[in-house]
């Protein structure tokens, strides 16, 4: 089952490839560029920004109380013969991403159980990875997901940058 090398969506049909990368949609493939500068990133550099921003302040609270690193909030909702579900991921604080996980386990547990036979199935599974994100200890260093955001971010700047010096 392929995954979006933007969002990384599961998906069963559709989607688009372009040179080997596999997007779900034509929004995700837009960012094709983006994704190809930020793999070309030198490590160092990626680093030295990624500590940077590790420590500096929650996009969503603004407070500058911990480090800054990517939380995944896992929610369900069912009805009837429809059952749809879905990974969000917050670069966030722990406490705004524990947050988040807390509202994912209340709605998952109310507007879960309503679709068979996945609602029944897939609601467990989401209300439990979110209770495995909410006990989870802080890591000491930046995860996977964190240096790839900071990647992006980074390669996105330099592209627009580059844009702008060819326009002048």
């Amino acid at each position: 089952m392929p995954e979006c090398c933007n969002c990384g969506k599961m998906f069963f049909i559709g989607g688009q490839s372009i040179d080997g990368y596999r997007y779900c949609g034509a929004r995700c493939s837009q960012r094709h560029s983006v994704i190809v500068a930020a793999e070309r990133l030198p490590a160092a550099a990626v680093h030295q920004f990624v500590e940077r921003w590790r420590h500096g302040p929650c996009p969503i609270c603004k407070r500058q109380d911990g480090p800054i690193d990517v939380h995944a909030a896992h929610r369900v909702v069912s009805l009837l013969i429809v059952t749809q579900w879905a990974t969000q991921r917050h670069v966030s604080c722990r406490r705004c991403g524990r947050n988040k996980q807390l509202l994912a386990i209340l709605q998952s547990a109310v507007w879960g159980w309503w679709g068979i036979p996945w609602g029944l199935v897939i609601t467990p599974i989401q209300i439990v990875r979110n209770v495995v994100g909410v006990a989870r200890r802080e890591t000491a260093t930046a995860t996977m997901h964190f240096e790839q955001v900071v990647r992006r971010e980074l390669a996105a700047q330099q592209l627009q940058s580059a844009r702008r010096d060819v326009q002048a």
